[in-house]
């Protein structure tokens, strides 16, 4: 014997409506920042319990719109379910067909209200619409989103294909055995397919749930992953860089270095950065001044500094850096401390310094060999001339550097004594051949007083 009557399923499921209702509320307040279409589920699932309560009203208010009302809300709301997924999955799409299937429904039930009242057809009318929407929902859920997101929807898309499935069920039944036309007096069959009506809306609640919270949780995954992979990045870059970057709160003295800083201040990652109060052995006596009158300024006036400083390592060694820093506030803009990064500079420094002894050298050398010696640009012009040139040719630089090499103050002659064009010249087939020439001709007032090469 079926002891529940529609009345107290009917009654059941207005009070379990509401309580999924308050899980929805609860969820669409905690993630409406995060993601789109929770309002749209809350608005479906207020307007499922506004049908209940004019199914619950029925005899109260007029039937039609009790049945007519109450039914479209029903449907209304599951549009609106239909489009927040749609929202949620990222997968926004044109609504007009359901406007216009809603719009048919409307008709059709009315139809079968006022003027041929059929529980049957109503019936009918109700599961096919029901079994599209459900459809589309399904379908979504299960084939439009990609991979990822089938993961996080399977259970919500089970739980609209199980709607489909019972809609389905009900039809022939609903053809094959008669009904009257007061819900409230329906067949022990259908209080049971309410009931599982019921059954499956908790589930959809729970479903929802466990979507958004699944969501939430592969993107916070997939954000520490992203944020590790940039930190990650960003070490390989500093590494690259030879830049290290450190903060430093002054009420506690505490200091943070990252991995590179402690790589070139030759120091164990493992041990604790130095305090402030330890940092003259981190420098020269002349980088520590330097440094503890800029940071004294910095925390009285908040005002950045740059420095280049000679660190001095542990084994005793030392490197060259240019150390940043400037201050760390807080929201009330007290300055708290500093912060900042120092840049590994050693091998620079000392590729300066070995090109300059370089330069030293060669001028050296070109300022005291015998032949004279003259620089030519590419353009033609005379770049300088060493102190040879000069005497060969009775010029100081500045009056040889106001010539080119082919400039008609020049008597250019070949090596038997006959006039040389510009074009023969050592300097113009260097140029052009891009080789060395050498004993090409003799330049000057009178032969031989200067031999060319380039």
């Amino acid at each position: 014997m079926f002891f529940l009557d529609m009345k107290t399923i009917v009654f059941s499921q207005v009070i379990s409506s509401v309580i999924c209702t308050l899980v929805i509320a609860l969820l669409w307040h905690h993630g409406r920042k995060h993601f789109d279409g929770l309002a749209f589920w809350l608005v479906d699932y207020c307007l499922q319990v506004a049908a209940l309560g004019l199914l619950v009203l029925r005899g109260v208010v007029p039937d039609w719109v009790s049945m007519v009302g109450g039914n479209t809300l029903l449907l209304a709301g599951t549009v609106l379910m239909y489009m927040g997924l749609e929202r949620f999955v990222g997968k926004k799409g044109p609504q007009l067909h359901n406007y216009v299937l809603l719009l048919v429904f409307v008709l059709v039930h009315t139809y079968f209200v006022l003027v041929q009242p059929s529980l049957t057809a109503r019936n009918l009318n109700l599961l096919v619409v029901l079994t599209l929407l459900c459809g589309q929902c399904l379908w979504l859920l299960w084939r439009r989103v990609d991979e990822r997101m089938r993961r996080m929807t399977r259970e919500v898309a089970l739980v609209f294909g199980c709607y489909c499935l019972l809609c389905i069920a009900r039809v022939p039944i609903t053809i094959l055995v008669p009904t009257s036309n007061d819900f409230f007096h329906s067949s022990a069959f259908d209080t049971f397919m309410v009931l599982l009506y019921q059954m499956l809306f908790v589930a959809l609640t729970l479903g929802l749930f466990l979507m958004v919270n699944r969501r939430l949780l592969t993107e916070v995954r997939e954000h520490a992953a992203g944020k590790e992979e940039i930190e990650a990045q960003l070490r390989e870059a500093h590494r690259f860089a030879h830049i290290g970057v450190w903060d430093w709160d002054a009420a506690s003295d505490t200091v943070n270095w990252t991995e590179e800083l402690f790589r070139i201040a030759g120091r164990d990652p493992e041990q604790p950065a130095p305090s402030y109060a330890e940092h003259p052995k981190v420098y020269t006596p002349e980088g520590w001044e330097r440094l503890k009158t800029a940071v004294e300024r910095a925390l009285e006036t908040g005002d950045p500094y740059q420095l280049e400083l000679e660190l001095t390592r542990p084994d005793g060694t030392s490197r060259w850096v240019n150390a940043f820093g400037g201050a760390r506030r807080d929201p009330s803009g007290r300055i708290m401390g500093l912060h900042g990064m120092v840049q590994d500079t050693t091998e620079r420094r000392l590729a300066e310094q070995a090109l300059m002894e370089s330069e030293n050298q060669y001028r050296s050398l070109f300022e005291t060999m015998a032949e004279g010696v003259v620089l030519i640009a590419p353009d033609g012009r005379i770049v300088t001339a060493n102190s040879a040139a000069e005497s060969i040719l009775g010029l100081s630089r500045s009056a040889i550097g106001d010539r080119t090499y082919d400039s008609p103050q020049w008597k250019l002659l070949r090596s038997d004594g006959t006039t040389m064009p510009p074009e023969e010249m050592a300097g113009s087939i260097a140029m052009k051949e891009k080789r060395t020439v050498r004993d090409v001709g003799f330049i000057g007032d009178v032969p031989p007083i200067l031999t060319m090469f380039a």
